[in-house]
């Protein structure tokens, strides 16, 4: 029962993930850490390395909806 929650949360969560995505530009950019970061709004030092993402390679195609 459990583990069937955490899946489902996990979809959920992916599920949200991807429609945001669809909904606005996300951006990918490494800090002096070496930590690579995903969002939608870059800090204003990293901007000049921050590369667009292009979110259409994680869309969900009407056969895996189905």
């Amino acid at each position: 029962m459990m583990m069937m929650m955490m899946k489902r949360t996990v979809v959920l969560a992916g599920v949200l993930w991807l429609s945001l995505a669809q909904a606005t530009d996300i951006y990918q950019w490494v800090d002096e850490s070496g930590r690579t970061h995903l969002s939608d709004v870059v800090p204003q030092k990293y901007r000049h390395s921050a590369k667009r993402v292009d979110s259409r390679l994680f869309e969900v195609s009407p056969q895996q909806r189905a």
